[in-house]
């Protein structure tokens, strides 16, 4: 067993009239889209062949590498995607990646040989901002990024001649795949043959109850999770999901480099117990809190943030004093102010870098040295 990097080590030399286009593809497709081809990839085709050596041309290892979790293994899949056979048939066009004060937002198209049209939606990256437009959609629909999603796919549909377009997205970008075919253009909606959502929360309860997903959208959509999920099971999502091995057990697993592979299918596995108690207690949240509620919890979240100077996830060494700022707000309700706390510690310390987890273990590690594990200070000193 392996990852997608595995994957296209195994079938690189393998064109797609030799090796059928399947599921873990489109996880390398989203995988890819976390890529930074601005300045590479305009309006205009080009070969994702070309589009890659400009890329190792032009970035930067170490700042790649910072956007996000998972970031050091698309780098090496992307590196063995070069001059391969499988891959450099395939074209890019009209990437798209903008982030402003209120939003983050980031799409490519990749025209495959085989007649297939793929637009792929970025998920999440380090910035905050992005974070919070997410945790927006848990009261707000639309936010921003639905729009450009849309958008974005409209402009799509018009504008090319294929009639075999696969939606497809990692984490927000699955979110925003499913969004953006909810506001296709009818009848070219009909392009649409599949929809990837890769560990993405779902769309709202109100929304799901819409003709438009329950005879178009749900048929057409894969919802593939890690069996430790968090953001794949946000929102009120239907039944219908595939659960696959990850090859960790936490929430770093969340990352598209971190589901186990064999051959050229992903490794199933049943939904963990930690996955469904959080869901539960998320759910119960959401149930229990009206729109208002929810829209004072979220601004309060990144207000937080922002008083404690976190820009990014890589900021986070400030996470100290997140509990005593937090404590200053009167409006929260103690369930709020602890499933914040939570949110923090999880989505955190999984972007931090390793020695910010590093240095956490030996804050801990040297409070255990010195008051022992219940908490009282050890005489010998």
């Amino acid at each position: 067993m392996g990852n997608i990097v595995d994957y296209v080590k195994k079938y690189r030399t393998k064109s797609f009239k030799e090796k059928k286009l399947c599921d873990v593809d489109m996880l390398v497709f989203s995988a890819l889209a976390y890529m930074d081809f601005t300045e590479i990839v305009n309006r205009d085709r080009i070969l994702l062949n070309d589009a890659l050596k400009f890329f190792y041309k032009m970035k930067n290892k170490e700042e790649f590498i910072n956007r996000g979790i998972g970031q050091v293994d698309i780098w090496a899949m992307g590196k063995e995607m070069i001059d391969q056979p499988r891959y450099n048939s395939i074209y890019l066009s009209n990437y798209v990646y903008k982030v402003t004060k209120d939003e983050q937002f980031s799409a490519i198209t990749m025209h495959l040989p085989n007649g297939f049209t793929i637009v792929v939606f970025e998920g999440t990256d380090h910035h905050v901002v992005g974070w919070e437009e997410d945790f927006k959609m848990i009261y707000q629909y639309p936010v921003k990024a639905h729009i450009d999603a849309c958008k974005y796919l409209n402009k799509t549909l018009l504008s090319i001649k294929d009639n075999k377009i696969i939606l497809a997205g990692h984490s927000k970008g699955g979110h925003l795949a499913l969004a953006s075919a909810m506001g296709a253009i009818f009848p070219l909606c009909f392009k649409i043959k599949a929809i990837y959502n890769f560990d993405g929360p779902c769309l709202p309860k109100d929304l799901i109850c819409l003709p438009r997903y329950k005879k178009f959208v749900s048929k057409r959509t894969h919802h593939i999770v890690p069996s430790y999920t968090f953001f794949g099971i946000l929102l009120k999502h239907t039944p219908n999901y595939v659960v696959v091995k990850p090859t960790i057990n936490k929430f770093t697993c969340h990352a598209p480099t971190n589901w186990y592979i064999e051959d050229d299918h992903f490794v199933k596995e049943r939904l963990s117990k930690q996955s469904v108690s959080l869901n539960r207690a998320i759910t119960k949240w959401l149930d229990n809190h009206n729109r208002n509620e929810k829209k004072v919890f979220c601004d309060t979240l990144f207000k937080v943030l922002k008083e404690a100077e976190i820009e990014n996830m890589h900021t986070a060494a400030k996470l100290p004093n997140i509990r005593k700022i937090l404590n200053s707000y009167k409006e929260l309700d103690k369930s709020s102010k602890d499933l914040i706390v939570e949110f923090i510690k999880i989505n955190i310390s999984t972007y931090a870098k390793d020695r910010i987890t590093t240095t956490a273990h030996e804050v801990v590690k040297n409070f255990r040295k010195k008051f022992g594990k219940r908490g009282k200070k050890n005489e010998r000193e």
